[in-house]
């Protein structure tokens, strides 16, 4: 015969193991940590994103760790994005398809591993001469 004590025990743990199930099946994504942040000059016209993971145009599919340049004015100025891993040599891309065009996507270090220092700016450019720089923004990877 069974105590009420023991029914009790019996479906708290029930209850235990059925949340527990529900956390092991979650996702992959959604367990992940979101490292994406971005960096612009004052007036927001010119950005750059670090994307920690989404929807990439060049394959189609969804990327891991890239970067996004924008133009966000209609003022005859272009878009250089500036990222460096790990205090290394900047790496630079142009986006001169202004307002109207296409974001540039743009992928210089495939992937980034839990820990990597990730920093970047933006520079609003003239004929491809920096006009107006954003601040210095960086963070470390906390999963890759």
């Amino acid at each position: 015969m069974l105590h009420k004590g023991s029914l009790i025990r019996r479906a708290l743990l029930g209850l235990t193991a059925a949340a527990a199930a529900t956390v092991l099946v979650a996702s992959p994504a959604a367990a992940a940590i979101d490292d994406s942040f971005s960096a612009g000059t004052s007036d927001g016209c010119a950005v750059i994103n670090f994307v920690d993971s989404g929807y990439y145009p060049p394959t189609g599919s969804n990327n891991d760790d890239f970067f996004v340049i924008h133009d966000y004015c209609s003022d005859g100025k272009g878009v250089t994005g500036f990222a460096a891993l790990n205090n290394g040599t900047p790496r630079s891309t142009h986006n001169g398809n202004g307002l109207n065009g296409a974001p540039v996507y743009w992928d210089p270090f495939g992937n980034i591993v839990g820990g990597d220092l990730i920093a970047i700016y933006a520079c609003a450019t003239r004929n491809k001469v920096c006009v107006d720089l954003s601040e210095l923004a960086q963070r470390y990877s906390r999963d890759g």
